[in-house]
Protein backbone atom coordinates (compact mmCIF):
# COMPACT_ATOMS: atom_id res chain seq x y z
CA UNK A 1 0.00 0.00 0.00
CA UNK A 2 1.40 3.37 -1.01
CA UNK A 3 1.73 5.99 1.68
CA UNK A 4 0.85 9.53 0.67
CA UNK A 5 3.73 11.87 1.26
CA UNK A 6 2.93 15.27 2.68
CA UNK A 7 3.90 18.14 0.42
CA UNK A 8 4.57 21.74 1.18
CA UNK A 9 1.79 23.81 -0.42
CA UNK A 10 2.73 27.21 0.97
CA UNK A 11 4.98 29.20 3.24
CA UNK A 12 5.25 32.62 4.85
CA UNK A 13 8.02 34.20 6.84
CA UNK A 14 9.47 37.54 7.82
CA UNK A 15 11.36 39.48 10.44
CA UNK A 16 11.06 42.43 12.81
CA UNK A 17 12.33 45.72 11.41
CA UNK A 18 15.14 47.14 13.51
CA UNK A 19 14.52 50.48 15.19
CA UNK A 20 17.32 51.93 13.04
CA UNK A 21 15.73 50.88 9.74
CA UNK A 22 16.01 53.20 6.76
CA UNK A 23 13.06 51.49 5.02
CA UNK A 24 10.58 54.32 5.41
CA UNK A 25 12.98 57.01 4.13
CA UNK A 26 13.42 54.98 0.92
CA UNK A 27 9.70 55.05 0.06
CA UNK A 28 9.16 57.32 -2.95
CA UNK A 29 6.13 59.06 -1.45
CA UNK A 30 6.25 61.40 1.53
CA UNK A 31 5.06 59.55 4.62
CA UNK A 32 3.69 60.97 7.84
CA UNK A 33 6.20 61.18 10.69
CA UNK A 34 4.09 58.71 12.69
CA UNK A 35 4.35 56.14 9.87
CA UNK A 36 8.12 56.58 9.64
CA UNK A 37 8.71 56.40 13.39
CA UNK A 38 10.14 53.03 14.37
CA UNK A 39 11.03 51.48 17.73
CA UNK A 40 12.11 48.01 18.80
CA UNK A 41 9.35 45.55 18.00
CA UNK A 42 7.00 47.96 16.22
CA UNK A 43 6.93 46.53 12.68
CA UNK A 44 6.99 43.01 11.27
CA UNK A 45 8.07 42.59 7.64
CA UNK A 46 6.24 39.84 5.79
CA UNK A 47 9.26 39.11 3.63
CA UNK A 48 8.13 36.16 1.53
CA UNK A 49 4.81 34.43 1.10
CA UNK A 50 3.70 31.91 -1.53
CA UNK A 51 1.13 29.19 -2.16
CA UNK A 52 1.34 26.56 -4.90
CA UNK A 53 -1.08 27.32 -7.74
CA UNK A 54 -2.83 23.97 -7.17
CA UNK A 55 -3.51 24.90 -3.53
CA UNK A 56 -4.89 28.37 -4.23
CA UNK A 57 -8.58 28.99 -3.66
CA UNK A 58 -8.66 26.71 -0.60
CA UNK A 59 -7.86 29.37 2.06
CA UNK A 60 -4.28 28.10 2.45
CA UNK A 61 -2.84 31.57 1.83
CA UNK A 62 -5.28 33.35 4.12
CA UNK A 63 -4.67 30.80 6.86
CA UNK A 64 -0.88 31.15 6.57
CA UNK A 65 -1.16 34.94 6.51
CA UNK A 66 -3.51 35.18 9.48
CA UNK A 67 -1.74 32.63 11.68
CA UNK A 68 1.70 34.12 11.07
CA UNK A 69 0.62 37.71 11.72
CA UNK A 70 -1.55 36.72 14.71
CA UNK A 71 1.48 35.05 16.28
CA UNK A 72 3.56 38.22 16.08
CA UNK A 73 3.96 40.67 18.96
CA UNK A 74 4.56 43.68 16.71
CA UNK A 75 1.98 46.46 16.41
CA UNK A 76 1.89 46.50 12.62
CA UNK A 77 3.28 44.84 9.49
CA UNK A 78 4.66 45.79 6.11
CA UNK A 79 5.28 43.98 2.83
CA UNK A 80 6.23 44.73 -0.74
CA UNK A 81 4.71 43.38 -3.94
CA UNK A 82 5.48 43.83 -7.62
CA UNK A 83 3.26 46.54 -9.15
CA UNK A 84 2.13 44.18 -11.91
CA UNK A 85 0.75 41.61 -9.43
CA UNK A 86 -2.75 43.05 -9.51
CA UNK A 87 -4.52 39.91 -8.25
CA UNK A 88 -2.13 39.64 -5.31
CA UNK A 89 -2.55 43.32 -4.45
CA UNK A 90 -6.34 42.95 -4.48
CA UNK A 91 -6.07 40.05 -2.03
CA UNK A 92 -3.81 42.05 0.30
CA UNK A 93 -6.20 44.99 0.25
CA UNK A 94 -9.06 42.63 1.06
CA UNK A 95 -7.01 41.36 4.02
CA UNK A 96 -6.58 44.84 5.52
CA UNK A 97 -3.40 46.12 3.86
CA UNK A 98 -3.09 49.58 2.29
CA UNK A 99 -0.55 50.78 -0.22
CA UNK A 100 1.57 53.64 1.12
CA UNK A 101 4.02 54.14 -1.76
CA UNK A 102 6.77 52.46 -3.71
CA UNK A 103 10.37 51.52 -2.98
CA UNK A 104 13.29 50.78 -5.29
CA UNK A 105 14.01 47.11 -5.79
CA UNK A 106 17.77 47.37 -5.98
CA UNK A 107 20.21 45.94 -8.54
CA UNK A 108 19.40 42.24 -8.00
CA UNK A 109 15.64 42.55 -7.43
CA UNK A 110 13.16 41.06 -9.91
CA UNK A 111 11.55 44.49 -10.43
CA UNK A 112 12.87 48.06 -10.40
CA UNK A 113 10.09 49.25 -8.06
CA UNK A 114 7.86 47.51 -5.55
CA UNK A 115 4.59 48.70 -4.05
CA UNK A 116 4.88 49.09 -0.27
CA UNK A 117 1.92 48.00 1.84
CA UNK A 118 1.23 48.60 5.51
CA UNK A 119 -1.18 46.88 7.87
CA UNK A 120 -1.59 49.37 10.71
CA UNK A 121 -2.65 46.82 13.31
CA UNK A 122 -2.55 43.06 13.82
CA UNK A 123 -5.03 43.08 16.71
CA UNK A 124 -7.99 41.88 14.62
CA UNK A 125 -6.02 38.75 13.68
CA UNK A 126 -5.01 38.03 17.26
CA UNK A 127 -8.63 38.06 18.39
CA UNK A 128 -9.68 35.44 15.83
CA UNK A 129 -7.14 32.76 16.77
Amino acid sequence: MAVARPILVGFAYGFTLPATTQRWSKVTETLADETMREWPGRTFTLFDFAVLPTARGHRVGKTLHNKLLASRAEQRATLTVQPTATDTKAIYQNWGWRQIGQIEGGPTAPAPLFDVYLRDSLDDLRHTR
